[in-house]
């Protein structure tokens, strides 16, 4: 397995607007004046893939700070890191069970006469909670759509939506609920798997396997689910 390219928003250096860096199959060499992002390209690796908690636990400093915003603002931001994951050695016959079958179910075919890829995915989101630090949540999940997310742009303020999807992980005590949806028009996102946040007591009863109708919020890449319904 190999990182075919890695697409950043919002995340420390790289502003809100999508950037993707490819990285070559042999060697990557990032060249670039201080401030570039040559740094906060492997902390963003290092947030995705690292060994230790610390290395993935997403700080209040890892969200972007314009030269032109006030360092006083309170204002929710959000990040997020894709990467795609591509699988060379199905094409040259070196695949083994342990390397191929924990993503085996996270496969994409999205392009014609090429092997298949994963892509993966973190999202975080800082909100002012009254606390001096703020709270950051963060997500990490494959995106099991091909091309759903990678160049999703993060809106100026917040959209609502509706969609029907069934329930794939919740968890009450954290405030998360993965769903797998279908597409959801009034925000312009496809048919995916993706987690979102909900006020804990909305998911008292919910399972997994459950089908729901849902309301929710959308700032920035993330979502809140503010209403559900089972079928």
């Amino acid at each position: 397995m190999r990182i075919e390219s890695v697409t950043l928003s919002g995340f420390r250096c790289f502003g809100p607007e999508a950037i993707t860096v490819p990285i070559a199959a042999e060697i990557t060499a990032v060249v670039g004046p201080n401030a570039a992002g040559k740094t906060a390209l492997l902390y963003a690796l290092a947030t995705l893939f690292g060994v230790t908690r610390a290395q993935r636990t997403v700080q209040r400093t890892d969200f972007h700070m314009g030269t032109d915003d006030d360092p006083d603002d309170r204002e929710a931001k959000n990040l997020f890191i894709d990467v795609l994951i591509g699988l060379p050695e199905l094409d040259d016959g070196t695949a083994t069970p342990e390397t191929i079958a924990p993503s085996f179910r996270h496969m994409q075919i999205e392009r014609e006469g090429k092997t298949p890829v994963c892509r993966m995915r973190l999202e975080a989101r800082w909100e002012d909670d009254g606390t001096i630090d703020g709270e950051v949540s963060q997500d990490l999940f494959w995106v099991e759509a091909a091309g759903a997310m990678s160049n999703m742009a993060m809106p100026e303020g917040s959209k609502m939506g509706k969609g029907s999807g069934t329930v794939t992980a919740a968890d009450a005590v954290t405030g998360k609920i993965t769903l797998d949806h279908g597409a959801i028009q009034a925000v312009g996102w496809p048919a995916m798997k993706m987690g979102f946040s909900a006020k804990p007591d909305l998911l008292k009863g919910v399972a997994v396997g459950d089908k729901v109708d849902f309301n929710l919020t959308v700032s920035g890449s993330a979502g809140e689910v503010t209403a559900s319904r089972k079928h």
